[in-house]
């Protein structure tokens, strides 16, 4: 754990690199190296990454524990704590992954309420797991999932919890209309644009390819036109697509894609690319592909120097030969070993170039949401090249919405709908929260997958 957490000395971890101080321009991070009597050997600055790689050599013991031992560390972490480490530390990354458990169907009590199912899920935060301990506890669980509201505009009638506190409260002989959170809250697109689902139109109408056909049929649905998306390059708005297959498939595809200069001739600074990656996730990437636990940040497991050498790494050459990771010596991209299904990260080998894919799912029948570092096809005049880059989150869907309708509302702006998630406190701890790595953190697409969400409506 050593530097990860110092708050006294030692590097900050590397997915907050990017709020450090203020990072050199592209010239500074890629081209200083060209300038006439640049020296190559002068080191200003070191490499978070680099600068952790030291600490540990030098001064964590920690670091140096037999890997049973540190197996026995993590399996008494709480989830959080796990959840840190494994987006900051590359030792602990294997251990987490270990002790990741799939969610199952707890095996219900005799008397198959929720809250005797809620008992037993994996990856609750400290906090959470305290609520099951209260006595209002299964009272709270039965008003959140055993209670069903009727929606005006579904016409179904669905769980509690998926209603805002004020919708909940509208009377079902009154005039007003009551709607979910499905229809009420909103699906940011990136900083200037949010719209809700009846803006999107007829969903589930374009017709499919000829049988056989490769061409897939695509209906831009929505869009945001800020000038701040344009490039000098490849890139596209921020937009919601449908899309048919010549399978039948049906997908929403949620995207937007965008580039990173690069020089042709040289690798470009992890530095740079951390700055550049930051201000793109915060205007749209963000929003698209939120973090489910605390430091992860998809775009950056497409830059691991463990999978590859197409970055350069300030600082690197201190490190001495027997402290330098087998990992760190991998000078061209390469396919990442086989893993579980779930896997966080795929790598494709690309001759001379880099191409990687960090995905949250590879399952096809549910919300997938993944970052793409492609190489770009086009080559300025100037003899510049750019790294195409594309945020985007899949959801399968048919014309019956209820069969999507639980991925729909993960996507959900949670601050969209009665004001905010944070104003109902009636669920606090039973079906949000605000710990990163929980289970129902606000902004995790778990808190929507729990045992028997089948069970979510009713005609």
């Amino acid at each position: 754990m050593g530097n990860e957490h110092s708050k006294s000395s030692g590097p900050r971890p590397l997915p907050t690199a990017t709020e450090a101080e203020a990072p050199p321009t592209y010239e500074e991070a890629v081209l200083a190296g060209d300038a006439p009597g640049a020296s190559t050997s002068t080191v200003t600055s070191l490499d978070p990454l680099v600068a952790a790689l030291l600490h540990n050599k030098a001064r964590s013991p920690m670091y140096r524990l037999p890997s049973p031992i540190l197996n026995q560390i993590v399996k008494l972490l709480d989830v959080e704590t796990r959840s840190r480490l494994r987006h900051t530390s590359s030792l602990f990354f294997n251990f987490a992954t270990q002790l990741a458990k799939p969610v199952q169907p707890a095996a219900p009590a005799q008397n198959g309420s929720f809250a005797s199912v809620y008992k037993r899920l994996p990856n609750l935060c400290t906090i959470c797991t305290l609520a099951t301990f209260q006595p209002d506890f299964e009272k709270r669980c039965a008003a959140a999932f055993e209670t069903y509201l009727y929606c005006n505009w579904c016409g179904l009638e669905h769980q509690a919890w998926l209603f805002s506190p004020a919708q909940r409260n509208v009377d079902f002989d009154s005039v007003q209309r009551r709607w979910c959170i499905a229809f009420e809250g909103r699906l940011r697109l990136c900083a200037h644009k949010a719209v809700q689902l009846g803006e999107l139109g007829s969903v589930g109408r374009v017709p499919p390819p000829e049988p056989g056909s490769d061409i897939t049929n695509i209906r831009t649905l929505v869009s945001c036109s800020h000038p701040s998306h344009k490039t000098t390059c490849c890139g596209s708005e921020p937009m919601v697509e449908e899309r048919v297959h010549a399978d039948g498939r049906r997908d929403l595809i949620w995207r937007w894609y965008t580039n990173i200069p690069t020089l042709p001739d040289r690798e470009p600074t992890a530095r740079h690319l951390r700055h550049q990656l930051g201000e793109m996730r915060r205007t749209v990437g963000g929003y698209i592909v939120p973090p489910n636990t605390p430091g992860d940040l998809p775009e950056l497991r497409c830059i691991d120097p463990r999978n590859c050498g197409c970055v350069r790494y300030e600082g690197s050459e201190l490190l001495p030969p027997e402290g330098v990771p087998a990992w760190w010596r991998q000078r061209n991209c390469k396919p990442a070993p086989q893993t579980t299904s779930g896997s966080i990260r795929e790598a494709l080998p690309f001759a001379k170039t880099h191409k990687a894919i960090a995905s949250t799912s590879r399952s096809k029948k549910a919300l997938t949401r993944y970052v793409v570092f492609d190489p770009c096809p086009k080559t300025s005049n100037r003899g510049f090249s750019c790294i195409s880059v594309e945020w985007a989150a899949r959801f399968p869907v048919s014309r019956n919405f209820e069969s999507w309708m639980y991925d729909w509302c993960a996507a959900l702006d949670p601050s969209s709908y009665g004001g905010c998630i944070t104003n109902d406190s009636d669920f606090r701890n039973i079906t949000w929260c605000i710990s990163p790595g929980c289970m129902n953190y606000l902004r995790s697409d778990w808190r929507f997958r729990k045992p028997r969400w089948q069970e979510h409506s009713r005609g």
